[in-house]
């Protein structure tokens, strides 16, 4: 959502609080292995670093 928020992507941010409320509240908790967790951090990353170079670029214009 803060991703969202930073792109200024409103229709983003309406869904992904719509995404977020509507999830369960449960006292699971998911226990991913090492290498899974890896692979979230590095897509995470990821799209981090595209949002920063999406800003630069609306800021430059």
């Amino acid at each position: 959502m803060i991703q969202q928020l930073f792109s200024l992507n409103i229709i983003g941010i309406i869904l992904c609080i719509l995404v977020y409320r509507s999830l369960l509240p449960t006292k699971d908790e998911l226990i991913l292995p090492k290498s899974e967790q890896w692979i979230v951090y590095g897509v995470m990353t990821f799209v981090g670093c595209v949002t920063v170079i999406v800003l630069l670029i609306r800021i430059s214009l």
